[in-house]
């Protein structure tokens, strides 16, 4: 996690995120959604990820050629959960606990996954599941388009 941090902050990782996700996630936000994320990575390493998320090029040179502009998203999420906090991603129970830390009740949950194990997991937990289909993650099956509300990128959502 150090090197990654060390790597943020010089400059020489940023995030790059799919051309939709930035636009999407403030509309929701202006629509006063609230935003958490359950992943795998630690908090500290996600709190890492949200910091330097790529916006465009500024111009400004580095040892390895133009310094990415970045925007910190942290601020935009409520709450951030990982393996440790909250369990693991394909039990049930994890999902509970997340919904009582956000204090909400499952059903005014969203969940957005490319995983159907944990999509599985969360729609157990009562909390309605979306499945993200996007260029590079594992394939779907057919039983997983008729299990589960797919999408091939966030616009698809209506706020």
């Amino acid at each position: 996690g150090k090197l990654w941090k060390r790597g943020y902050e010089s400059g020489e990782i940023t995030t790059p995120l799919y051309p939709d996700v930035l636009p999407t996630l403030s509309a929701w936000r202006a629509h006063s959604k609230r935003l958490a994320i359950f992943s795998s990575g630690s908090v500290e390493a996600q709190q890492n990820f949200f910091k330097y998320i790529e916006v465009e090029s500024s111009g400004t040179e580095t040892d390895s050629g133009t310094k990415p502009r970045t925007r910190d998203l942290n601020p935009d999420f409520v709450g951030k959960f990982d393996t440790v906090t909250a369990g693991p991603k394909v039990n049930k129970e994890s999902y509970g606990k997340i919904c009582d830390a956000l204090n909400a009740a499952s059903e005014e949950v969203i969940f957005l996954t490319d995983n159907v194990k944990e999509a599985a997991a969360a729609t157990s937990a009562g909390i309605y599941t979306i499945v993200v289909d996007r260029p590079g993650n594992a394939p779907l099956s057919e039983a997983d388009f008729q299990s589960f509300p797919v999408i091939r990128q966030l616009t698809d959502i209506p706020v």
